[in-house]
């Protein structure tokens, strides 16, 4: 490859996050003044969410608050949380953690984990909204 054709790391991730920006604007989908919610689980693709969106919020002038929801199926979703809750207060991101029992969820509405987990992140963003 040509030298001057390479990307750099830092040059793709600045073309990925203009490509992000043009997409919420092209789309409408926030405005100046609007709050925005975003699910964070502290994995790498809701990590590289949270700090697009923080960027884009200092930006356009929106309000970013992290949903992070702690299903009580892995021994490593405390540590999730903590993590989630000390990025959120280093940014100064209000953040709503929920602490769910999925699995007994699961079992009273008669439906899988998988599903009983969506529906509590469903709730834990409704009621985000609702406050």
């Amino acid at each position: 490859m040509d030298k001057s054709r390479k990307k750099t790391a830092g040059s793709r991730g600045e073309e990925f996050y203009s490509r992000v920006k043009k997409y919420i604007l092209d789309n409408k989908m926030t405005a100046p003044g609007e709050s925005v919610a975003a699910g964070i689980s502290g994995g790498a693709d809701s990590l590289c969410l949270f700090m697009i969106l923080l960027r884009i919020s200092a930006e356009l002038g929106i309000h970013l608050h992290a949903v992070h929801v702690h299903h009580g199926l892995r021994e490593s979703a405390e540590g999730d949380l903590r993590f989630v809750e000390d990025l959120c207060r280093r940014y100064d991101v209000p953040c709503t953690c929920i602490r769910a029992d999925a699995a007994a969820r699961a079992k009273a509405w008669r439906t899988g984990v998988e599903e009983a987990g969506r529906r509590i992140r469903y709730e834990a963003f409704e009621q985000v909204r609702a406050s």
